[in-house]
């Protein structure tokens, strides 16, 4: 389903979409070839980040977005790096490779207009490339292991990967164990409850998940045999009102790193 967001107020579910099964969006849902035009007036479909590819001069950012919309990825600081979509919607950002962890935040401006989108392009400084979004899971980009990615509000777990299109994967966690269906992209996620650390288990691989991160602000910190991130993640609920603008709240994402065999 394509997500789109008002130029004049926008924002995500998160930490009330976590406590709800039914408040994830599929895991790896694709964008169309071809992104619509405005529908209705003021409505613009955000920047959806497919792919991170390396080049000589540093990276290659591509995805979809409003066809003939202006791409922006803001970094902390000054960092900003900018292309436009063509007319199918499709665009293809050049970017440094950042000196250190880094947490971008993909901007659309159509006109005069201009807002934020949901997702956030992380990129690691050991290995994992990724999209994080508040709410849903998180996205690898990068030649992940069997288990992708372990996101937390603190209450709830959700737990990715990526495997062969339209599969299912044996997914344990804890002592659950339970077969979970892949899309057509070949991702997956598990909802469970729980926040602490334990054993999960994928496709016959173990991951010690060391438990989610805490703090202010953005970190990500060497934990077991991944990357912890922690982050600002925008939320959004009924208990927020609608003139109060978007709210902010914690998520943390684990990474595991893809094991190097001898």
């Amino acid at each position: 389903m394509e997500r789109r967001i008002n130029l004049s107020l926008y924002s995500a579910a998160m930490a009330a979409v976590l406590m709800s099964l039914g408040g994830c969006s599929p895991a790896g849902e694709r964008a169309p070839d071809r992104v619509e035009a405005l529908r209705p007036t003021g409505w613009v479909a955000p920047p959806r980040i497919e792919s991170v590819s390396h080049s000589r001069s540093g990276l290659i950012v591509q995805g979809v977005a409003e066809p003939g919309g202006r791409v922006v990825l803001r970094g902390q600081g000054a960092a900003a790096f900018a292309a436009v979509a063509d007319d199918t919607g499709r665009f293809s950002l050049r970017m440094t490779t950042p000196a250190t962890d880094a947490l971008f935040t993909p901007e659309i401006q159509v006109g005069e207009d201009a807002a934020p989108g949901q997702e956030r392009l992380l990129i690691l400084q050991q290995g994992p490339v990724a999209v994080v979004s508040g709410g849903e899971a998180t996205r690898r980009l990068d030649d992940a292991p069997a288990l992708g990615a372990v996101d937390s509000d603190g209450h709830a777990l959700l737990v990715s990967g990526r495997t062969q299109p339209n599969a299912s994967v044996t997914v344990a966690v804890g002592a659950r164990t339970q077969q979970v269906g892949a899309d057509s992209s070949g991702r997956w996620s598990l909802m469970v409850n729980g926040a602490g650390a334990m054993t999960i288990r994928v496709a016959g691989a173990e991951f010690a998940y060391p438990g989610g991160g805490a703090g202010t602000g953005f970190s990500a910190v060497r934990a077991g045999e991944g990357v912890l991130v922690a982050w600002p993640a925008i939320a959004s609920s009924s208990a927020v009102a609608a003139d109060a603008g978007p709210a902010e709240t914690r998520q943390s994402s684990w990474l595991p790193i893809k094991r190097v065999v001898d």
